[in-house]
């Protein structure tokens, strides 16, 4: 468990539940194993970023976060999981977490109904 962490995450620590204190880069994701998670909380009053290292890599969570997605938003008290793809990929899949309400399906069709409806 690292408390409070913010910056560069080192691939070394895959697998840790990370309290996040500030804004933070994943390792590349082909450094760490196939299906090496990371697990983050948001304990603070903040919302965060996790970001991916540069190189191409991406988060991915279908069908808002694609091949192009560099970054998710953590809010207070939320949480995330990733797992990375593996040594041969530069994907990290966006796997649980409230964090990604935001980013499914339904969440952006009640967000588009209330656009459409509202006065």
């Amino acid at each position: 468990y690292l408390a409070p962490f913010s910056g560069a995450l080192p691939a070394s620590q895959i697998g840790a539940v990370v309290q996040i204190g500030g804004n933070v880069t994943l390792p590349f994701a082909n450094s760490c194993p196939l299906g090496g998670t990371f697990t983050f909380t948001n304990e603070t009053s903040t919302a965060y970023t996790v970001t991916v290292t540069g190189g191409g890599d991406f988060l991915y969570h279908n069908p808002l976060l694609t091949n192009t997605n560099k970054t998710v938003t953590i809010a207070s008290g939320e949480t995330l999981q990733i797992a990375s793809s593996g040594p041969a990929s530069t994907e990290w899949d966006c796997v649980g977490g409230t964090a990604l309400i935001k980013y499914t399906a339904i969440t952006n069709y009640f967000r588009r109904i209330t656009e459409l409806y509202s006065y």
